[in-house]
């Protein structure tokens, strides 16, 4: 009876233990899943974070080139036409002023060349240019330019070279067409890339100064 008995609580004890270890490890896993969610959780916080710190890095650098491209117009807004004379932005002062950046190549452009050139005879409130970039970005060479567009009908379009493109890469043109909007104080107010129709290009000048 007595040996019974001890088999009984033997088989007892062995059975809690067994139970006990068992648990262990389910245990284990649980605070490890509760761990990595924890990780997670603070990782995905700390990319918040840092995509927030980004974007206002980002900003920062648009303001400040922006800044920068404003206090350098004075001195890089220097152009020559098609006769060799020096176009500068002192030229200008005290008047608005809308530069569209243009290419021979570019199908985009020489679409909307209809629209610049009724523009450009239009009474409105701001100066008309074109500049084109000889030399840069596949560019016909100055003469080969000259000799090209004089062969169009468009007689009230003013072209401008921007000789291996120095202004363009200070003003962060891209690709053509690319517009810049200039106030009368002389500020580069904005550059947007893309065609604009002139019921846009004047919209935009309504709230410049």
């Amino acid at each position: 009876m007595k040996k019974g008995i001890k088999l009984i609580t033997s088989v007892l004890g062995l059975s809690l233990l067994l139970v006990a270890c068992s648990a262990a490890p389910k245990t284990d896993k649980m605070e490890k899943t509760q761990e990595k969610d924890m990780m997670e959780t603070t990782a995905a916080t700390m990319d918040d974070k840092m995509m927030d710190e980004t974007k206002k890095d980002d900003t920062m650098m648009d303001k400040e080139k922006t800044d920068m491209m404003n206090s350098e117009m004075s001195s890089v807004f220097e152009y020559t036409d098609f006769d060799g004379n020096m176009v500068s932005s002192k030229d200008f002062e005290g008047k608005k002023v809308y530069i569209k950046y243009w290419a021979s190549w570019c199908p985009i452009c020489l679409g909307g060349l209809e629209d610049i050139d009724k523009l450009s005879t239009m009474d409105n409130d701001f100066v008309v240019l074109t500049v084109v970039t000889p030399g840069y970005k596949g560019e016909k060479t100055a003469a080969e330019f000259k000799e090209w567009f004089n062969g169009l009908e468009y007689k009230n379009i003013k072209v401008l070279f921007d000789q291996d493109g120095k202004i363009a890469k200070e003003l962060g043109v891209k690709g053509f067409p690319t517009s810049a909007y200039i106030s009368s104080d002389g500020s580069l107010v904005k550059v947007s890339p893309g065609h604009f129709d002139n019921d846009a290009i004047i919209e935009s000048f309504t709230s410049i100064k």
